[in-house]
């Protein structure tokens, strides 16, 4: 879509900003405008520099790089300005790197018109950032059932979930918090559901080691349903609620790699570690803390499996 397509269609987005700052003068001939545009210059001066403005602000440097500074300061500046009251500072960004990956066919769906949310350029850039590593997660998984309906899994680390939870706002599929994916998988077991037919998503989930703990089931939106709100037949369902029983199965963690079960277990012991009752010093003794952490957390990784 064009710009003059664009301009006929969004009318009231076609604002100049003299009529803006007119529009506060209430005179018939505006003749106080021409004070209000004194003051502005006057700011816009008193910021100029041999600095960049706002360069400082790292989610703005990919952005600032697009304007000719040097031939326009000021022209610069106010669109800055006007850029940051307009948009987030990271939305704008990941936008500009979108169009950026768009232009270098990095983008795998790079029909702007079908995207409405700021998370799902994000997703995009995310998935273009790291295709290899995504393609080698697919071992992340421990598949439940994969026919030509359904695709049941346990997701075996943070880029798996990423993956297969894809288009969801399920917490543990978020890009910037892996740890919501890890405290879920060591404290329960997570299973995704993927319908092949209709492209739906659901996360099944139960907490804690006993079955009675209550089965959680989440569609797309991360909103909590009822397991026969999925339309998932009876009989898959019955495998569902099998592989969520905790005393017949282990929950995601246990599947993960050495690596990074040491990784998440010292990061919850080290929180699960009580502070000690420190000696009083009687003869001239001191009692070193970091010390008794680090013995303590080896002691506890060495009992792991």
């Amino acid at each position: 879509m064009g710009l003059k397509r664009l301009k006929k269609e969004n009318d009231f987005l076609n604002l100049s900003l003299i009529e803006i700052i007119s529009s506060i003068d209430p005179s018939k001939t505006k003749k106080y405008t021409q004070f209000l545009v004194k003051m502005i210059k006057k700011d816009m001066k008193s910021r100029l520099g041999t600095q960049k403005y706002d360069e400082l602000n790292p989610h703005w440097e990919k952005v600032s790089s697009k304007f000719d500074w040097e031939k326009n300061q000021m022209k610069s500046i106010i669109t800055l300005q006007l850029l940051k009251h307009l948009f987030p500072y990271d939305g704008i960004t990941n936008f500009v790197t979108f169009c950026e990956f768009s232009e270098k066919k990095m983008i795998d769906d790079n029909d702007i018109s079908k995207y409405s949310t700021w998370e799902k350029i994000q997703s995009e850039n995310y998935f273009a950032q790291n295709k290899e590593e995504l393609k080698k997660c697919k071992k992340d998984i421990k598949i439940i059932l994969d026919n030509e309906d359904y695709l049941i899994l346990k997701p075996l680390s943070h880029l798996s979930s990423v993956k297969y939870g894809y288009n969801t706002k399920w917490c543990t599929a978020a890009l910037n918090d892996p740890d919501y994916f890890y405290n879920h998988s060591y404290d329960g077991i997570l299973i995704y559901v993927i319908d092949k037919i209709t492209n739906k998503k659901f996360a099944f989930y139960r907490k804690g080691i006993f079955k009675n703990s209550g089965l959680q089931v989440y569609n797309s939106e991360d909103e909590r349903i009822d397991s026969y709100q999925t339309g998932i037949p009876r009989d898959v369902l019955e495998i569902l609620f099998k592989e969520t029983d905790p005393m017949y199965n282990k929950n995601n963690f246990e599947y993960f790699n050495d690596d990074q079960k040491k990784k998440i277990a010292n990061s919850r012991l080290l929180e699960e570690i009580p502070a000690p009752i420190i000696p009083i010093n009687r003869h001239n003794t001191t009692f070193n803390y970091e010390d008794f952490l680090t013995q303590s957390t080896d002691n506890l990784l060495d009992e792991l499996p």
